[in-house]
């Protein structure tokens, strides 16, 4: 597989892998849509964020506005991002904001969004990461219950599982094909699901049947793999659009459509299992914004670009 980008960490290698076939298409399937700016009825702009070092961590200051509605959740996201290439990847964190109040409806506890939202958060920001004990592997975590906030949440992974002897059988088939190309293997769509510990509490597997993708529970054995998706944006260049300077805001960055899927490590099951962790964040150039879901589960986001030495 081509890689689109590598990071080097703390002894670490992070690459992001460009999906053969299919796979490198607009994120579909598991993924909810994401609307242009000015295609749905949420607008996102005057935002303001910084990163800065402090004794306990690194923290992010955002702040904005959301406008328009009826709003679902709202997410700050955090994203890698390449200014050379005009792209982002991730998102490497992700954090819930509370709403000002909530209501009940048939049992259910409904978040109350009152706008003009204004947004202004201080938060503590890590990397997420996904180990297989040996290995770690960037991956687009996002929370299991949309809207859900808390230090103590379940976190899911989407990416391909590939059954240990599929990928026996493709390492045979490479040692008698000279032109048999392993990097072209796919695994099946599949989500982990981790545990307010951290540890993989369930794998499912998806099988296409028609329109619909069908989960099953998936037990994995030692030398299965997973391969986690990261989320690449196109900045510039597929329609998205940065607003300049405007009444003393940073430049607003709006990327086009859902981006698409790209996968990360490979990871390997074992005696550890998967888990995921929060390492510190690496220095470089981020982008930090706000996805805000309405109650149709389509997201219009929001970015601006900020710095940690």
């Amino acid at each position: 597989m081509t890689i689109i980008r590598t990071y080097y960490f703390r002894g670490h290698r992070f690459e992001i892998f460009e999906l053969p076939g299919d796979g490198a298409t607009a994120a579909t399937g598991l993924s909810a849509g994401i609307h242009a700016p000015g295609a749905g009825q949420i607008t996102i702009h005057s935002l303001q964020a910084a990163l800065g070092r402090r004794a306990s961590g690194v923290r992010l200051a955002i702040s904005g506005v959301v406008e328009g509605g009826p709003i679902a959740s709202v997410t700050v996201e955090l994203l890698l991002y390449d200014v050379a290439q005009k792209q982002a990847y991730g998102p490497v964190h992700t954090r819930n904001l509370d709403a000002s109040s909530y209501r009940e409806m048939a049992g259910v506890r409904l978040p109350v969004w009152k706008t003009p939202l204004k947004v202004q958060a201080s938060l503590a920001v890590g990397l997420r990461l996904l180990s297989d004990g040996k290995h770690s592997s960037l991956a687009r975590l996002t929370h299991v219950q949309p809207g859900a906030t808390g230090p103590h949440l379940a976190l899911q992974a989407d990416g391909e599982y590939i059954a240990g002897r599929d990928y026996n059988q493709a390492l045979q088939a490479q040692a008698a094909r000279p032109d048999y190309n392993l990097a072209l293997l796919r695994g099946r769509r599949a989500r982990a699901i981790f545990g307010p510990d951290r540890r993989l509490k369930e794998l499912r597997v998806y099988t296409q049947v028609g329109a619909a993708q069908t989960p099953r529970a998936v037990q994995p054995t030692p030398g299965d793999r997973f391969v986690p998706y990261v989320r690449v944006f196109e900045l510039g260049r597929d329609g998205s659009e940065t607003v300049p300077d405007q009444a003393g805001s940073q430049p607003q960055i709006y990327p086009e459509g859902p981006g698409r899927e790209a996968a990360g490590n490979a990871l390997v099951f074992g005696a550890a299992g998967l888990h995921w962790y929060s390492a510190p964040m690496m220095p470089g150039e981020y982008l930090a914004g706000l996805a805000v879901t309405d109650l149709d589960g389509q997201v219009q986001r929001a970015f601006t670009a900020a710095s940690l030495g």
